[in-house]
């Protein structure tokens, strides 16, 4: 009894093995020579995050969202620390669950040289932003009305000092419908969309004063 359970298992294991293809080899849209793409990988369902220490024009690192559509995994977006320094080794550590994703930036140095910081990310289904855990001097407030709205809505915010701000249009499917660019004063600030000849539905307004980084996301509901 003992040999078959033994040669049962061996068989159980090929065969597993054998399932398992090859299905795309990932890369980079922007990689360079010492990015380390693929110092840390975490995969949940059709979405996978895997990291690159090496990457990012400060060298502070890098991680990339996968998404899997049918069998072809897509680049979706490459996110960055949004205070982030040389040798922070940001993407040295990477997971995802669900619609959350975590990265490791051991060599962050916000409570001392090598403390160590971990970002966290959240994907509404179009965008992956930088969850804020706490306001600072570069937070910007705003919101939009009416919305729901039929032919146009006033989006208000606050900037803290004068800023290039760019505002960019999104339908629900990620298809980029408008951008509207300017440089403002600090204080607060309106401007107003004019969507009369657009289809109803949700857009979201993507809101940046560094268009390095993702900026801040407003879901907008237009009616007919």
């Amino acid at each position: 009894m003992k040999t078959l359970f033994v040669i049962s298992i061996f068989f159980l294991s090929t065969a597993l093995y054998a399932d398992w293809d090859n299905e795309q080899k990932l890369t980079t849209s922007d990689g360079t020579e010492n990015d380390h793409f693929g110092n840390s990988v975490s995969i949940d369902g059709d979405y996978a995050v895997i990291g690159a220490i090496g990457d990012d024009n400060n060298g502070s690192g890098s991680a990339y969202i996968f998404h899997r559509s049918e069998t072809t995994w897509i680049e979706q977006d490459k996110i960055t620390a949004s205070d982030g320094t040389p040798e922070d080794m940001f993407g040295y550590s990477v997971s995802i669950s669900g619609d959350y994703a975590i990265i490791g930036a051991w060599q962050d140095d916000d409570n001392g040289d090598g403390s160590g910081s971990a970002y966290i990310y959240f994907n509404d289904g179009v965008f992956i932003e930088e969850e804020q855990m706490n306001t600072s001097v570069n937070t910007i407030i705003f919101d939009n009305y009416p919305n729901p709205f039929t032919t146009s809505t006033t989006i208000e915010y606050e900037l803290p000092q004068p800023t290039t701000v760019q505002i960019i249009i999104y339908n629900h499917l990620g298809k980029q419908i408008e951008v509207i660019q300017q440089s403002q004063s600090a204080g607060k600030q309106q401007v107003v969309w004019n969507a009369e000849g657009l289809p109803s539905g949700v857009y979201y307004c993507v809101f940046k004063t560094d268009p390095a980084h993702a900026g801040q996301t407003l879901k907008m509901i237009k009616l007919k």
